[in-house]
């Protein structure tokens, strides 16, 4: 078990989680969308150009003044579908709008599991350092016993007894060190597999 955890976390190690990349991902392609939506409101224009060689008899074809240059362009406008592309660019503007929510979603639930995982690390701490403490007191407390038996002050219920609480309090401080191993597996599913280092 590491000694010591990190308080805090830079926001870069949540960034690298599989599902925020991917509601990443959702909003590049929906802001692309977008674009190619828009795109298609405008005239398209194609320019082309010609080039070969032209004369009236065989030996000077292949001369400097057969050369013979064309250039033709094409203007297409969307005419009878302009209301369709227009509701194509307005689903594209509110599916971009969707995907920016859940992006902002997923971050949310993302730093908020986060959050609650350290928040859950720092109070394993605490019961650690309690359970440490009643661990020292029942062992304590077991070592007075079986002196005061020792010395024939005690009986062998008051041993047994002691005992038993010390047997309570080692498996307390063992169920704790088990808790915080298990909110620091859930710590590393937070970050996406991401290790902290200091």
């Amino acid at each position: 078990m590491p000694a010591r955890l990190p308080v805090s976390l830079p926001s870069e190690l949540a960034h690298r989680r599989p599902d925020i990349l991917a509601a990443e991902a959702q909003v590049r392609v929906a802001t692309a969308a977008i674009g190619v939506a828009t795109a298609n409101l405008y005239p398209q224009i194609t320019l082309s150009a010609t080039g070969g060689l032209q004369s009236t008899s065989l030996s000077s074809l292949f001369d400097a003044s057969s050369v013979a240059w064309g250039f033709m362009g094409g203007l297409t406008q969307p005419l009878f579908n302009h209301g369709q592309l227009r509701a194509r660019q307005r689903a594209a503007i509110e599916a971009m709008h969707a995907a920016g929510s859940n992006y902002q979603q997923v971050v949310l639930s993302a730093f908020t599991q986060v959050a609650d995982t350290l928040e859950g690390l720092d109070h394993d701490q605490e019961l650690i350092d309690s359970e440490q403490a009643a661990v020292a007191t029942a062992s304590d407390n077991l070592g007075l016993t079986r002196e005061s038996y020792s010395a024939g002050n005690s009986g062998v219920l008051q041993v047994v007894e002691a005992q038993r609480q010390n047997t309570q309090a080692r498996l307390g401080l063992v169920r704790a060190q088990s808790l915080r191993l298990q909110d620091m597996v859930q710590l590393l599913l937070a970050l996406g597999g991401q290790i902290p280092s200091d």
